[in-house]
């Protein structure tokens, strides 16, 4: 015990001395505030970057993941039309039910895909395409099941509304709403 604060006395004296000779103060261990400051503001971009880039990222995965799931669905109902000699109609009911809060185009869509759904699982040849799609291509909705996009909504078909009066599925795209068709994906490219 005694050693140690001989030692420690030893110390401060050394430091004391030095300073009166060199004029030289030991700087205390450890961070300045601006130096945190600084390091706080760059994880801070650098995780501004990173939301921003992985939004885009996951938003491109959905739009593709739209896309394969409708050359499935198109390949179903190929198969239907080889069966039936025609292609799903896509009619659908006219007024949608109270509390419905999507607007009326999505209440068509809504039925139309709901529509397509049943006619393709009604033959079993486009049976067999609708069950190679991933699970998160068929939602369950209003107790119907209906094919969904990459974004979780439902997609929207007409039988004669593709190039050349070819069938076409049209999803919403990012912003879920069809009346704006500058982020729908169609099945047509279009």
């Amino acid at each position: 015990m005694k050693s140690n604060a001989l030692h420690s006395g030893l110390r401060r004296n050394r430091l004391q001395s030095c300073v009166r000779r060199t004029g030289y103060k030991p700087v205390p261990r450890g961070f300045t505030l601006v130096e945190m400051l600084v390091v706080i503001s760059v994880v801070a971009i650098l995780l501004t970057i990173v939301v921003g880039v992985t939004h885009i990222v996951l938003a491109r995965a959905s739009a593709e993941q739209t896309r394969t799931n409708m050359l499935v669905i198109l390949q179903a109902i190929e198969e239907y039309r080889t069966v039936k000699g025609d292609y799903p109609p896509d009619e659908a009911d006219s007024v949608a039910p109270g509390g419905w809060v999507d607007g009326e185009r999505n209440w068509d869509a809504y039925c139309r895909g709901k529509k397509l759904y049943e006619e393709l699982v009604s033959v079993p040849q486009s049976q067999a395409f609708v069950a190679k799609l991933d699970k998160d291509a068929i939602k369950s909705i209003y107790s119907s099941d209906v094919f969904v996009d990459g974004f979780e909504k439902y997609m929207e078909y007409f039988s004669d509304g593709g190039v050349g009066g070819s069938p076409v599925i049209v999803s919403a795209g990012t912003d879920s709403d069809f009346g704006t068709e500058n982020d729908n994906i169609r099945s047509d490219n279009q």
